[in-house]
C-alpha cells in the first residue's frame, strides 16, 4: 500500500520520504497558544491596575479558532467585554488592554488587529430626578416597598445617554421571582402584566409632582 501528499515549501515535483510520520509544528505560529496566553494575561489587568474602592470588570466571553484538531489555525478572535463605573477606569482598561494584546502577538510572532467599540457610558442620576422618583414611588406603594439606594450593576442601558444630555432618573421595578420564567435575557423569560397598572400608576404620579402645581409651589 502507498501514499503520497503534497508538501508546501518543497520544490515542485521532488520526492522525499521517511520511515515514520511525523507534524511539524515548529515552523508554526501558534494563534492557539497565543491566545491563551494573551487570555491569562488580561486577567491581570483588573487586579494590578484598579484599587480595591474602585471595580471594574474584564471578561473574554468568546474564543474563536481553528477548525479541526489537527491544523494549526492562522487566527484566532478573542471577544471581550469591558465594564467599570468609572470614565478613567475604563479609559485607563483601553489602553492596557491594546498594548497588552499587540505585546502578546509580536511576542509570539503575530500581528493583533483591534476592534475596540467604547460602547454605552454610565448611568448617572440626577438628585432631584431621583428624589422626585422615590417621593412618587413612596406614595404609590409606601416607602417599605421602595429602596432609595440600590447598589449599582454592570448592565449597560440605553438610558446612559439621555442622561448625558439632559438630567433625569432610571430606576427598576420589581418583575417577581427569579425563578419560573422571570430571569431578563433568558429564552424562558416572562413579562409580568400585572407590572402595567403599577408602572403606568408611578408614570401619573410622578408627572403629577414634577408639573407646577395651581398654587405656584413648584413642582
Amino acid at each position: 500500500m502507498f501514499a503520497m501528499r503534497n508538501h508546501p515549501g518543497a520544490l515542485a515535483g521532488t520526492f522525499m520520504f521517511r520511515k515514520d510520520s511525523i507534524t511539524r509544528p515548529h515552523p508554526a505560529n501558534d494563534a492557539i497558544v497565543a491566545a491563551g496566553s494573551t487570555v491569562m494575561a488580561l486577567q491581570t489587568n483588573v487586579s494590578r491596575n484598579v484599587g480595591p474602592p474602585r471595580s471594574a470588570v474584564v471578561t473574554i466571553g468568546k474564543i474563536a479558532g481553528g477548525s479541526v484538531r489537527n491544523v494549526i489555525p492562522g487566527e484566532v478572535e478573542l471577544s471581550i467585554s469591558v465594564r467599570s463605573f468609572d470614565t478613567d477606569i475604563r479609559r485607563m482598561l483601553k489602553e492596557r488592554i491594546t498594548a497588552l494584546v499587540h505585546a502578546r502577538a509580536e511576542s509570539y510572532g503575530l500581528a493583533a488587529v483591534i476592534d475596540y467599540v467604547d460602547g454605552y457610558p454610565v448611568v448617572t442620576n440626577a438628585d432631584a430626578e431621583t428624589e422626585l422618583a422615590i417621593q412618587a414611588a413612596n406614595e404609590l406603594v409606601g416607602a417599605d416597598r421602595v429602596t432609595g439606594q440600590m447598589p449599582p450593576l454592570m448592565g449597560s442601558e440605553d438610558f446612559a445617554y439621555t442622561s448625558q444630555a439632559c438630567p433625569g432618573a432610571f430606576l427598576r421595578i420589581g418583575n417577581g421571582p427569579a425563578d419560573g420564567g422571570n430571569t431578563r435575557h433568558s429564552a424562558t423569560y416572562d413579562f409580568n402584566g400585572d407590572n402595567l397598572v403599577v408602572g403606568a400608576a408611578f408614570r401619573a404620579r410622578r408627572v403629577e409632582r414634577y408639573l407646577p402645581s395651581d398654587t405656584g409651589d413648584g413642582r
